[in-house]
C-alpha cells in the first residue's frame, strides 16, 4: 500500500510500534522484528529516511537478540514517525 495515504487513514505504524513494545516487554524479539519490518518498507516508499533507518536498526538488533537498546529506539521511531506523518500531511495539503 501507499504509506503516504496510510499515514492519514490508518494506524499501521503506531499499531506496529505497540506490537514491538509488547514484544520487548515479553522478551519476544521475533515479535519486535516482525512488527518493525513493514514500517521499514513503508517508510522507504515515501522517503521517510529517519523512520526507515530506525526501523532497520531495531529489526537488526531484534534479529541478533540484542534487546537492551530497543525501548529507547522505539521511542525515537515513534517521534520520527510523528514528524514524518506531519510533513506528509502538510505536503498533501499544498497539492
Amino acid at each position: 500500500g501507499d504509506w503516504s495515504s496510510d499515514v492519514c487513514s490508518s494506524d499501521l505504524v503506531p499499531g506496529k510500534i505497540t506490537e514491538a513494545r509488547t514484544g520487548v516487554a515479553t522478551g519476544n524479539l521475533e515479535t519486535v522484528r516482525q512488527a518493525v519490518h513493514p514500517i521499514k518498507a513503508s517508510a522507504s516508499n515515501v522517503g521517510a529516511h529517519a523512520v526507515r533507518n530506525l526501523a532497520s536498526q531495531i529489526e537488526q538488533l531484534a534479529g541478533e537478540a540484542k534487546g537492551e537498546t530497543i525501548p529507547a529506539l522505539l521511542q525515537d521511531l515513534e517521534a520520527a514517525y510523528a514528524l514524518a506523518a506531519t510533513q506528509l500531511r502538510e505536503q498533501r495539503a499544498q497539492l
